[in-house]
């Protein structure tokens, strides 16, 4: 990795983030694209350098990032997408899929936002909002399909461990 001369730091104007728009074709679609990266991009925008930024240890850096990134993911899935599902009559932001592994017969889940719901099916259906929802490791068999939710009852698309 290459890092920033401490000396040219005075000439970075901002930050940007270009949306390529040309296959949009409407406001949820531009809001799909553009949500929730965009709350990344402000909070780098308007925040300090963080502290890690300067440490040199790889090892030491590489834990204070993932502290930040904990610490920003949970605020993202607990506080600020619960707030787009109702702002202006919500936001059409993107849900990402879970994350998902099955060892041994137990399910593991997990989402990239925590405070998404996670719900799940065993027999081949699509997870709704009427599905088991994934709290803990769980004993399954055979095909699980998993989806996350907002807090509106918008689903993710769909992610699936096939039958073995």
């Amino acid at each position: 990795m290459v890092r920033l001369d401490p000396g040219a730091e005075k000439n970075i104007l901002g930050l940007q983030g270009e949306l390529w728009s040309e296959p949009i074709k409407g406001p949820d679609m531009l809001e799909y694209f553009y949500l929730p990266k965009l709350l990344g991009l402000a909070e780098r925008a308007w925040s300090s350098q963080p502290g890690w930024a300067t440490i040199q240890d790889e090892a030491r850096r590489r834990v204070m990032l993932s502290e930040d990134w904990n610490a920003f993911a949970n605020a993202v899935g607990q506080r600020e997408l619960p707030r787009l599902d109702h702002l202006s009559g919500g936001y059409h932001y993107r849900l990402p899929p879970p994350g998902m592994k099955v060892e041994e017969g137990t399910l593991y889940a997990n989402t990239e936002f925590p405070g998404l719901t996670i719900r799940y099916t065993t027999d081949g259906s699509e997870p709704g909002m009427q599905s088991a929802e994934y709290t803990a490791p769980v004993q399954v068999g055979g095909m699980v399909r998993a989806r996350t939710f907002s807090t509106r009852g918008r689903g993710s698309r769909t992610s699936v461990i096939p039958e073995e």
